[in-house]
């Protein structure tokens, strides 16, 4: 009786214990499977906050001096130019593009949502895109084709919109044995410029008929410009001089030669790229050495007066930049120039050369394809990824000011004077409203890093 109470005891000991042990392990297995759900719902947020902290890391661009960012092109923005009577914006992109923006007085840049017309670039992609001097007709490079081409925009009977066509009464002959570089019309629409790398140089009549070749001994030709005035052409290279040329013509209007008329000289090495102003009383110069040059090229050539150099100065970018990716722009008073290097873009005033302008760093994705700057020489365009960037001539507002207290300072008579001191408080009002939205920029920066730290 007692071994079989012992036993029964024992018995019943063991199914309470195997019970007790059942229990501990079913709550094991929901500690578990809670823990695997904390730990997927963890690993989740880490994941979403993992990709917010990126974005974070990478936000769109900005810039205290950023106007505008013209979105629309599917793939990357080659060429970029202004018209002459400040209305329109042409942008060419290697998805076989041409895009007509609306610009009226920075009034549409202003704007969230920029218009555009486009248009399809028949068969081939645009290399190089300029302007004729009408603002209707667009001059263009052909990538594949390698050669010049012509479309002319319209209004469409009874709408506002445009439509955009290739001239198929011009026709231009294929010259060139390698890519070409540069491109230009002359403002009086009396001749076209195309130019290779192999130093050769060509001049057409806008009809497309060759008019002479020029074998340019620079080793590598890396640009070719015309100057506003239409009777100077420029081209540089590997060597340290700008060549200038004067184009000839008869009274008739008739081409006759193209001469070598002076050079830019004062620099150590290759010469990437240079710019006029609108009254081709001066050039700068961008060269491989680090540094720019202010030309004053209002000179009695034909009397053996050399060009006199006005102003220099250093851009470190300039040393290591890929040829393609410099370029010089000038404003049309001279007052003010812009210059790209790899993806930044540095500004400089003409009047107080010393006056240091932050540089716009990384301002595209890739590499700087092409800078203009407007007719007002108020804005200035770049492009180098699928984005057109939009930004405030900072260099000119300052310029403006220099000039404007100058002038206050010297004029006696004081109707004039008052009218000047007006234009005076407006263009420091411009100037103001830049450098606070600077300072207000600098500080969301700033707070934005510090938000960053706490997070981390």
């Amino acid at each position: 009786m007692l071994v079989w109470t012992r036993w029964d005891t024992d018995k019943k000991s063991k199914k309470q214990r195997q019970g007790l042990a059942d229990s501990e392990q079913n709550k094991e297995n929901e500690i578990l499977k809670a823990e695997s759900k904390l730990n997927s719902f963890a690993k989740g947020a880490i994941r979403k906050g993992k990709g917010k902290f990126n974005k974070m890391r990478t936000p769109q661009f900005e810039h205290p001096w950023l106007l505008a960012t013209l979105k629309g092109h599917v793939n990357d923005v080659i060429d970029v130019d202004f018209s002459s009577n400040g209305k329109y914006l042409a942008s060419v992109s290697s998805d076989r593009s041409l895009y007509l923006w609306n610009v009226k007085a920075r009034i549409d840049f202003g704007e969230r949502d920029h218009k555009f017309h486009r248009c399809s670039i028949e068969f081939d992609d645009a290399s190089h895109i300029a302007f004729a001097p009408d603002s209707k007709c667009v001059l263009m490079s052909l990538q594949v084709a390698n050669k010049l081409d012509v479309y002319r925009m319209a209004k469409k009977d009874g709408a506002r919109s445009y439509k955009i066509s290739r001239v198929e009464s011009v026709e231009f002959p294929v010259i060139h044995a390698e890519d070409i570089s540069s491109i230009g019309i002359a403002c009086n629409g009396k001749y076209v410029i195309s130019a290779s790398s192999d130093n050769q140089l060509v001049v057409y009549s806008i009809h497309g008929n060759v008019l002479k070749k020029m074998e340019l001994k620079l080793n590598i030709l890396y640009s070719a410009r015309i100057s506003p005035c239409g009777r100077l052409v420029g081209a540089s290279g590997f060597t340290p001089d700008v060549l200038i040329f004067e184009v000839l013509f008869d009274r008739q209007g008739n081409f006759q030669d193209i001469k070598r008329a002076f050079e830019l000289k004062g620099h150590n090495s290759g010469i990437y790229s240079f710019a006029f102003d609108q009254s081709s009383t001066r050039c700068v110069t961008a060269s491989k050495d680090g540094t720019w040059k202010v030309y004053n090229i209002d000179v009695r050539y034909s009397q053996g007066e050399e060009a006199k150099i006005l102003a220099s100065g250093e851009f470190e970018a300039l040393r290591n930049a890929c040829p393609e990716s410099v370029n010089v722009v000038m404003s049309p008073s001279g007052n003010s120039f812009a210059i790209s290097a790899s993806r930044h873009i540095h500004l400089y005033s003409t009047l107080q050369p010393q006056k240091e302008f932050k540089i716009i760093l990384d301002a595209h994705d890739n590499l700087i394809s092409g800078l203009r700057m407007s007719s007002c020489g108020r804005m200035v365009a770049s492009c180098g990824d699928r984005y057109i960037r939009i930004f405030h001539n900072v260099a000119e507002f300052y310029s403006n000011v220099v000039l404007l207290e100058k002038t206050v300072r010297e004029t006696r008579e004081d109707s004039k004077k008052r009218r000047l001191e007006e234009q005076l408080c407006e263009a420091k009002q411009l100037l103001g409203f830049v450098q606070l939205t600077d300072s207000i920029c600098s500080f969301c920066t700033k707070s934005s890093y510090f938000l960053k730290d706490l997070l981390l």
